[in-house]
């Protein structure tokens, strides 16, 4: 399930369909005699979409208005709005294996990761992924995530910043790949070319020899800049 449009919810189930609620009309109180046992949201949803023959592992919103993705156990991902009944697209076979998480970097681009150890990263405005990454040995993703880190800056530069003590051009995007017992951290400032790969252990994080862990796949890749205002 995701969040969209503040005060709504996506909600995608095993039996194919997407379902869509506002939050403020959600009924969530007490069934029967026993208060313990809480009720089911008892509203009807504002509106219902059809994900063909497949179940929904993974949501996201795109623009937290009227933009989402899914994606479904047979591999294929698919792009709403909100809006209409059908996917304004959709992406079939687009990996090897079952697809495990989705995350957004903008309102246009998004990605994806798998089972098969790659993570494909799609624009919309051209229809297709324009960078794809691989993990060394086709090493299981577990999840992937697009994060914020911000720089602090001098107190002159604080009164126009909408964070206090930071500066929106010192805002600096990066990917966060989960697979296997490591994590690998790739920076959208050179778009997500230079990484660093740590392996989790009960002492904490250990870095590793970047090169032997993620490859970065030239064959399909565009010249362009990730920029968050795409």
């Amino acid at each position: 399930m995701c969040a969209i449009d503040d005060d709504k919810l996506i909600v995608g189930q095993s039996d194919e369909y997407i379902r869509l609620y506002q939050l403020s009309g959600l009924s969530i109180g007490r069934s029967g005699d026993d208060e313990s046992e809480p009720s089911l949201p008892s509203s009807a949803p504002l509106a219902t979409y059809k994900f063909e023959d497949s179940g929904i592992n993974n949501l996201c919103s795109l623009n937290d208005k009227n933009l989402f993705i899914s994606s479904g156990f047979n591999r294929s991902i698919s792009v709403w709005d909100t809006r209409q009944t059908q996917p304004i697209l959709f992406f079939k076979d687009i990996h090897y294996d079952q697809i495990t998480s989705v995350d957004k970097f903008s309102q246009e681009i998004f990605a994806s990761a798998s089972d098969d150890g790659f993570v494909n990263i799609w624009d919309l405005r051209m229809g297709e992924f324009i960078k794809q990454l691989k993990v060394e040995n086709n090493e299981r993703i577990s999840s992937i995530k697009f994060v914020n880190s911000f720089t602090s800056t001098s107190s002159s530069h604080s009164s126009h910043s909408s964070r206090k003590g930071y500066n929106q051009a010192d805002t600096q995007k990066y990917l966060l790949i989960a697979h296997a017992d490591k994590v690998s951290v790739l920076s959208g400032k050179d778009n997500f070319t230079t990484r660093h790969t740590f392996r989790i252990s009960g002492q904490g994080l250990q870095e590793v020899d970047e090169n032997s862990v993620l490859n970065n796949s030239s064959w399909r890749i565009n010249q362009m800049e990730f920029n968050e205002d795409d």
